[in-house]
């Protein structure tokens, strides 16, 4: 065999020895770790704004005079005025006093701000604590968040004869209006209905349309 064949040869089988050692090598040479980018969960939370609440929430009528116009129940609406936000669900916490207001009940109202088919979350009544949930929500996760004014919750109740001259039924302030442009509640404030049960006492100084303060009373 020539020399030159023979040192070719040689040539060709170290160059290929050194393509294999390299393609080994490469193999077993672990991948640098690339840090993970992680975020804090109040970093989570700001990707989400904080918005200025400006719904309010109130009920209709405001007051309701039973003296004038006994019945043997009642039913008043609970109202939303979103004064331009939109809102995706509220959550509606009520309380009352059980000795007084008997047959306690609450459902969406008709014609919903939140559609014909609001999702109802919770439904409760407590008679002994006198205390009520509605917790209320748009009827799909396609459906557009609402604005603007009108009904959510409607509220029926019966009453006992009793001597005070007024009660009521409170929004508590665990009462909230979600949206999922914010982290927040975006409820403003919320207005109680005030019940007149009974005539005011002629010269007590009371205003005969609203029910008296606990400090006029006593």
């Amino acid at each position: 065999m020539p020399k030159k064949t023979t040192i070719l040869i040689i040539v060709l089988v170290l160059f290929t020895a050194g393509l294999i050692y390299i393609a080994v090598k490469t193999e077993q040479q672990v991948p640098p770790k690339v840090p993970s980018e992680t975020i804090t969960e109040e970093e989570a939370l700001n990707l989400i704004p904080t918005i200025n609440p400006q719904t309010q929430i109130s009920f209709s009528p405001a007051v309701l005079n039973i003296f004038e116009n006994p019945q043997t129940s009642y039913s008043v609406d609970v109202a939303v005025n979103t004064n331009g936000q939109s809102i995706s669900g509220i959550q509606l916490e009520l309380s009352y006093d059980p000795e007084i207001l008997t047959d306690f009940t609450i459902n969406p109202a008709k014609n919903n701000l939140f559609g014909q088919n609001p999702v109802v979350l919770i439904n409760s009544v407590d008679p002994e604590l006198g205390r009520a949930s509605l917790a209320i929500a748009l009827g799909g996760i396609t459906a557009d968040e609402v604005s603007g004014t009108g009904n959510i919750a409607t509220v029926t109740f019966s009453t006992n004869s009793t001597k005070k001259l007024s009660t009521q039924i409170s929004i508590l302030p665990k009462t909230t209006v979600r949206s999922l442009q914010s982290t927040n509640s975006l409820l403003q404030n919320a207005t109680p209905l005030n019940i007149i049960l009974s005539a005011t006492p002629a010269g007590s100084g009371l205003n005969p349309t609203l029910p008296p303060t606990d400090s006029q009373l006593q």
